[in-house]
């Protein structure tokens, strides 16, 4: 599974980065009109670049893997 952003600021980046270093197992939930789906997923190490130098910070090109267990 992948999740791409165009752009998200520092603090929704720091959070997908805090998961990724617990190195713990995920539930991603798929959910569809006929019901949903499970599944326990790893998260890669997450690719991106930055937008604007600040404090806060934009970072852009933000791509998020999540490999199935």
């Amino acid at each position: 599974f992948e999740l791409n952003y165009r752009s998200i600021d520092d603090s929704e980046l720091q959070k997908f980065i805090t998961l990724y270093e617990e190195n713990s197992e995920l539930i991603l939930r798929d959910e569809r009109d006929s019901g949903y789906t499970d599944y326990t997923v790893l998260m890669d190490p997450i690719d991106y670049e930055r937008i604007i130098a600040s404090v806060d910070g934009l970072w852009g090109n933000v791509q998020i893997t999540l490999a199935e267990v």
